[in-house]
């Protein structure tokens, strides 16, 4: 009994790591997508003040 107990504990702590080691990657991977999401909208808004900036541009031409 006191066998299978140990290889109970071995096991538990093992799948603990594991899931812990799981979280982690889980906890990177959400992290990364907020930095793309934040990316994303920081490109949108540079990209956008670039479109008004062509426009203006050409709206100075035709005057």
């Amino acid at each position: 009994a006191e066998q299978s107990g140990n290889e109970m504990k071995q096991q538990l702590s093992k799948v603990l790591h594991e899931y812990s080691e799981q979280q982690a990657k889980l906890a990177t991977l959400k992290a990364d997508l907020e930095d793309r999401k934040r990316n994303g909208s920081e490109l949108r808004r540079q990209v956008k003040k670039l479109d008004d900036d062509m426009q203006r541009l050409v709206y100075q031409q035709d005057i």
